[in-house]
C-alpha cells in the first residue's frame, strides 16, 4: 500500500487540539469541556502543524476519528514542502528483521527508502509519525513499550534531529504507565518536553 493517499474525498479538517495534563485521567470530562466551548462558538487550540514543533507529541482520539489519515496527510504536506517525515506504524516495529536504520527503512514505503536514506545523511530534523500505540497493544500490552525500544536503538545515532508525533486512541492511553514503561525518558528528559493533545 503507498503513502499517497489516492482518495479525492479526503478534506483536511484543520483539526484544533487541547493540551491535556500528565497526570489527567479523567479524559471525558475533558472531552465534553472541549465539546461545549466549540458548541459556544470558542474555537481553541493549536493545529497539528504547531504541535510538530515540539520534540514529542501524543495524539489522542476517539476510534475511527481520522488519527491515520491525519498523520499520512501531514507526512505528505511536509515532504511537498521539502520537509523530512516519516509515517509509521507502532506494530511494525516489535519485530524488527534488522537493526539500525535499515530497521526503520525495512517498514518504510518503497517511495520513502531514498528519502530516509537523504535524512540520515543530511543533518536536518524529521518528524516521525508513529501511528497507534492502542493497536500495538492489542495482542500484547508489553508489545507498545518494545516498539518504541525498537525505534529507539534504531535510531540512536539520530534521535536528537527527531521530532516525534504518537497517536492512540484515548480508551486505550495510560498516561502514568504508557510514558514511563517506554523509553521516552531517556530521550526527552524534561517532562516539559512531553505534550499530550486531544
Amino acid at each position: 500500500m503507498s503513502l499517497s493517499l489516492q482518495n479525492n474525498d479526503i478534506i483536511d479538517l484543520d483539526r484544533k487540539y487541547v493540551r491535556v495534563p500528565l497526570d489527567q485521567d479523567d479524559f471525558e470530562s475533558l472531552s465534553i469541556e472541549s465539546q461545549i466551548a466549540l458548541l459556544d462558538g470558542k474555537i481553541f487550540g493549536l493545529t497539528l502543524y504547531d504541535l510538530l514543533k515540539n520534540p514529542l507529541i501524543v495524539v489522542l482520539g476517539e476510534a475511527r476519528s481520522g488519527k491515520t489519515t491525519e498523520f499520512r496527510l501531514a507526512t505528505e504536506k511536509l515532504n511537498k514542502k521539502g520537509q523530512f517525515a516519516f509515517f509509521i506504524r507502532l506494530e511494525d516495529l516489535i519485530q524488527p528483521r534488522s537493526i539500525g536504520p535499515k530497521a526503520i527503512l525495512d517498514i518504510l514505503e518503497i517511495e520513502e527508502e531514498s528519502r530516509f536514506g537523504e535524512w540520515t545523511k543530511s543533518g536536518e530534523d524529521a518528524v516521525f509519525f508513529l501511528d497507534a500505540v492502542d493497536e500495538a497493544k492489542l495482542q500484547n500490552p508489553n508489545n507498545y513499550p518494545k516498539a518504541i525500544r525498537n525505534f529507539h536503538k534504531s535510531l540512536k545515532l539520530h534521535l536528537h534531529r527527531c521530532r516525534v508525533t504518537v497517536s492512540c486512541r484515548v480508551s486505550e492511553w495510560r498516561p502514568k504507565t504508557d510514558l514511563n514503561r517506554s523509553s521516552y525518558k531517556n530521550r526527552f528528559n524534561n517532562e516539559d518536553n512531553i505534550l499530550i493533545y486531544r
